[in-house]
């Protein structure tokens, strides 16, 4: 019997082909930064801090008919938002790989750095669930979001007059697959809106409801946060920045990108710390 004439004897009849497409790292969704208040043109062109005044209520008082009204000396205070925070990722592509390749790997590049950045900010964000003056907190073996978790939550904000609109509930992947088992939850999707893209995925109490995997969990716990618009304030001074130098002695070019920001939760009182199992 004659042998056949396979692959194994003529490997170089057939090539490996490479895709035109790449098989691109999934970013996580960008979702806190959009929706706290901003500073950005405060800093644009100079300076390394923001003051932000702070006003406290005023304080009613009776007159007793026949005598002088009192006169207090107000004290009020501010937050401070230092703009101390540079950002950065970096590669050096060969000139070897870069001729050789069929991509336009600058381009991914970028892109790539563009979504990491973004993400640094919206980490920070969520770092700040130390500062809420509220928490809700279940047992450390209790898995899941209880609807009384997401009511309390409501209760702390509405308990400081926070407004009732921009109120937000962040949760990660585990905490959104909760919410879908909650009456009150409305899905947008199920709407047909396409707020989802913005890692907005629906309502419930009164919160919208952000969902990103950047939300901290640590021995299966997820640190997560309710939080109205002003609680959380973010000055951007340099958006993602590029650049690029070639370097004679690797043969290639070095790229760069970065940002420059700060951050600070300037109301306490308008963020509630909640944290949940996720199994």
């Amino acid at each position: 019997m004659p042998t056949p004439v396979t692959g194994t004897y003529l490997p170089d009849y057939a090539p490996t082909i490479w895709s035109k497409d790449t098989i691109d790292a999934r970013e996580k969704r960008i979702v806190i930064a959009p929706n706290v208040e901003r500073y950005d043109d405060e800093v644009k062109s100079f300076g390394d801090t923001i003051t932000l005044p702070t006003f406290a209520s005023g304080v009613v008082k009776k007159k007793t008919a026949g005598t002088a009204i009192a006169w207090t000396a107000v004290t009020e205070g501010a937050k401070t938002i230092s703009i101390n925070q540079q950002a950065y990722d970096n590669d050096l592509i060969e000139d070897l790989i870069a001729t050789q390749s069929k991509y336009n790997l600058r381009s991914k590049y970028t892109m790539r750095f563009g979504n990491t950045l973004a993400k640094a900010i919206d980490v920070d964000l969520l770092g700040t669930t130390g500062s809420c003056a509220h928490t809700v907190v279940t047992a450390v073996t209790t898995v899941g979001i209880a609807q009384t978790m997401i009511t309390k939550g409501r209760y702390w904000l509405d308990y400081a007059d926070a407004p009732t609109e921009d109120r937000f509930m962040v949760v990660e992947a585990a905490g959104y697959e909760d919410l879908l088992n909650i009456d009150n939850f409305i899905r947008y999707d199920a709407k047909g809106s396409s707020a989802i893209e913005n890692g907005k995925v629906g309502r419930c109490f009164g919160f919208e409801v952000l969902q990103t995997n950047n939300v901290p969990t640590a021995s299966n716990i997820a640190s997560a946060m309710f939080f109205q618009k002003s609680a959380l304030a973010l000055a951007l001074q340099k958006d993602t920045t590029m650049k690029a130098v070639y370097d004679i002695d690797n043969l290639g070019w070095k790229l760069a990108a970065y940002n420059i920001y700060g951050l600070t939760m300037q109301r306490t009182d308008h963020a509630v710390y909640f944290a949940y199992g996720v199994g």
